[in-house]
């Protein structure tokens, strides 16, 4: 209390300035301040990104039965869409294209993932039914994924912080003809690397 009294006579004396105490006060709050809210803002931008990644999996859920009754009731072909700073728009009917043969007609039926978003689709079962996984690479430690056998969401930990797609590819991949090879190589997206790994998510 006596250095308090002692600023006040100071200033009202007319001299300016700090004491060395005062000022390691004043640094000690702002310590304090940062030490709460730095944690907190950290905490609402990974809900952030956890809520991009599991939005854009509801609504790729929806362009994947927009596309089906396209398609007549079948299941567009697996694939998968890497993780863009920018965000990235994917249409579903270039994939069908090159795996059924067939184009859709006039489809407008794509695909939108937030920035840092990738997804991975693979049908299951007998073809009728499928999964799809989405990550957010500020944040790999959790996973959503949706099973349509199930119509639920869920929401994994990934310890190996394992990406839903590490590029964009679809079910059939082909290789340029020239480029080394006799013939065009085809690779072919089976299961999601997620589901590799940790294997089909239990309820």
């Amino acid at each position: 209390m006596r250095g308090v009294y002692q600023s006040l006579r100071r200033r009202a004396s007319g001299q300016s300035g700090f004491t060395l105490i005062e000022l390691l006060v004043v640094v000690i709050i702002i310590g304090i301040l940062a030490s709460i809210s730095v944690p907190i803002y950290h905490q609402v931008r990974v809900a952030a990104w956890n809520s991009a990644a599991e939005s854009d999996l509801k609504h790729a859920s929806d362009a994947i039965e927009n596309a089906s009754v396209e398609l007549g009731g079948t299941l567009p072909p697996n694939f998968m869409i890497g993780a863009d700073p920018k965000g990235r728009k994917q249409s579903i009917a270039s994939n069908v294209k090159y795996a059924y043969g067939t184009k859709v007609t006039d489809t407008d039926t794509s695909i939108t993932l937030s920035p840092d978003v990738s997804l991975c689709y693979t049908k299951t079962g007998t073809g009728n039914t499928y999964r799809m996984y989405t990550t957010n690479s500020n944040n790999l430690s959790v996973y959503y994924v949706y099973d349509s056998a199930t119509g639920q969401v869920q929401k994994k930990d990934n310890p190996d912080k394992i990406a839903a797609a590490s590029s964009t590819q679809g079910q059939i991949q082909w290789n340029p003809a020239g480029n080394g090879h006799r013939r065009p190589w085809k690779k072919t997206l089976g299961k999601c690397a997620i589901e590799q790994h940790y294997g089909a998510p239990s309820a």
